[in-house]
């Protein structure tokens, strides 16, 4: 028998901070047993599989275990599998359509490492300057951004400018990469980033901070912000505010998921017996 281990990513190891303090231990503890049992470690991207075969390697010397553990890495796939044409799309998101002002989209779990308030403050920013653009942040889940959950629920722009969906289903999250003006990426940390390769096979612009992974996933095909710095993330927001209606976005090409198991498939397949 051969041990084959997924890692989606080290944030709890990399950036405690951003995560709650048992998940660090608890962590911390089941990477301990992957180093003892697995024979090789797949990792989500290439730049996870840098740093995960960084951390073995370190933690591998200050012990005395004797073993190699191979690190490789599989992409994941970015077709909405449960989208549904007879699925009519909720009604809150079908009334953004009545308004013509610009969508930028964002996706994924509302916590800490996402940068949801940077993107947020930017927007106010650009509200004050008097641009018409909404802000659409799409999340059904969430860790510690209580006060950032509150902050938007009472929101002066709250339902006009600033929107927020807990609710959406995969026909919803389609219906709105197709209409957006571009997707938001802000993220601290990533092991990936599935909604990019979302976005990218809807034909969607991505602006994204330059992190490693963005970088590789989205390269030459996104407009990059630096991390942290809300002046660059606006100059990227109205650099496309500008460009709207220049083109026509066209679906740009990613692994579907049955390619990406094919990949993780491949993979495992590699462990010698």
């Amino acid at each position: 028998m051969r041990v084959v281990s997924i890692v989606y990513d080290l944030i709890p190891i990399t950036h405690p901070h951003t995560v709650v303090e048992s998940l660090v231990t608890a962590f911390e503890y089941w990477l301990a047993r992957q180093m003892r049992y697995a024979d090789r470690v797949v990792c989500i991207s290439k730049s996870m599989a840098d740093v995960v075969g960084e951390y073995f390697q370190k933690r591998l010397q200050s012990t005395e275990m004797t073993r190699s553990i191979p690190v490789s890495s599989f992409y994941l796939g970015c077709d909405l599998d449960f989208v549904d044409d007879l699925n009519a799309v909720q009604e809150k998101i079908l009334s953004l359509e009545k308004v013509k002002s610009p969508i930028f989209l964002m996706v994924g779990t509302i916590e800490p490492r996402k940068k949801h308030r940077d993107v947020l403050g930017a927007f106010e920013r650009l509200w004050a300057q008097g641009v018409e653009a909404r802000l659409v942040i799409v999340g059904g889940r969430d860790w510690m951004s209580g006060e950032l959950l509150a902050e938007i629920a009472g929101h002066a722009e709250a339902e006009r400018r600033l929107f927020l969906i807990r609710d959406a289903s995969d026909s919803d999250l389609q219906w709105l990469y197709e209409r957006a003006a571009a997707l938001i990426m802000a993220s601290e940390v990533e092991g990936f980033g599935l909604p990019i390769v979302e976005a990218k096979r809807a034909g969607l612009p991505v602006i994204c901070s330059n992190i490693p992974v963005f970088a590789e996933i989205a390269a030459g095909e996104a407009e990059f912000f630096r991390l942290g710095n809300v002046d660059d993330l606006v100059r990227a927001i109205l650099k496309r505010l500008a460009s709207c209606g220049e083109c026509a976005t066209t679906s740009r090409g990613w692994i579907s998921w049955r390619e990406s198991a094919r990949q993780l498939l491949d993979a495992v397949r590699a462990v010698p017996l």
